[in-house]
């Protein structure tokens, strides 16, 4: 799979998934902004590892446009928010809905940090004006919840524009990015599922065991690498035949995991 999005954050939490990329993936972009904060600040040592021995990570840098649009449609969604607590429940599975609003303006509930050049002045005001976030050194400090809904909406805007699609390791707010149709195709979906499964059936030991030094050295090693590579032009060839309507079985595929994992 080639150019991916990532988000919300700027790094995979999920050390388990990251494994299942480092196999996978051609290139995972995490939108990180241009900043003046020292990297070390905001990124792992663990992720910093990853973006400096292996060709996995390129982040994606927003441009204004893309952050103001963004904006324009996260400032819309919060205000239905506010003026309609009751839409709430679904997506951030809150029994008592008016609470959700009430934590949200509660500066000890905006415990996530949007670095500024993630979104403009039209989302700053209005956050700011309606009590939803308190500016900070980097940005903003905003809830868990505002902050995904807000990276959702980022990372659609750039990935309809350049025409590549968007993944996410947080499934908690699942019920929203369908909601809104701002996850990746449900076929999608179901393939990479198919394929982590797959490939932790196919590895020696529990993918969680293997230390995450060690498929960097497999990222690495040029055989593999072609050998990956094979793999994916198949599954694209896969989903290309599944787009024109011919039914080909993803089994007929997934056999080749295990010689590309010996």
């Amino acid at each position: 799979m080639k150019d991916m999005i990532y988000f919300p954050g700027f790094e995979v939490q999920d050390e388990n998934w990251l494994k299942f990329a480092l196999l996978y993936f051609d290139t995972l972009r995490p939108i990180i902004p241009y900043t003046i904060v020292p990297e070390e600040k905001y990124i792992s040592d663990k992720f910093r590892f990853i973006m400096k021995e292996t060709d996995l990570i390129n982040p994606y840098r927003p441009e204004y446009n893309e952050g103001n649009c963004a904006s324009i449609l996260a400032c819309e969604e919060f205000e239905r928010f506010l003026s309609n607590p009751k839409i709430c429940r679904s997506y951030f599975g809150r029994r008592n809905t008016i609470d959700c609003i009430d934590k949200w303006r509660d500066y000890r509930y905006q415990n996530c940090t949007l670095f500024e050049g993630k979104y403009t002045e039209v989302f700053f005001d209005y956050c700011v004006r309606n009590g939803i976030a308190t500016p900070c050194k980097e940005g903003i400090n905003i809830s868990k919840d505002l902050a995904f809904v807000y990276m959702s909406f980022l990372a659609d805007v750039i990935s309809k524009r350049n025409k590549i699609e968007m993944i996410s390791d947080d499934n908690r707010y699942s019920s929203y990015m369908i909601n809104k149709d701002l996850y990746i195709s449900r076929e999608r979906q179901e393939e990479i599922i198919a394929l982590q499964d797959r490939i932790e059936l196919a590895l020696p030991e529990n993918i969680s065991k293997i230390p995450l030094e060690q498929f960097v050295r497999l990222r690495n090693d040029e055989s593999f690498n072609e050998a990956r590579k094979a793999y994916i032009a198949q599954v694209e060839k896969l989903l290309l035949h599944r787009e024109q309507g011919e039914d080909f079985s993803m089994e007929e595929l997934l056999f080749r995991i295990e010689a590309i994992l010996r």
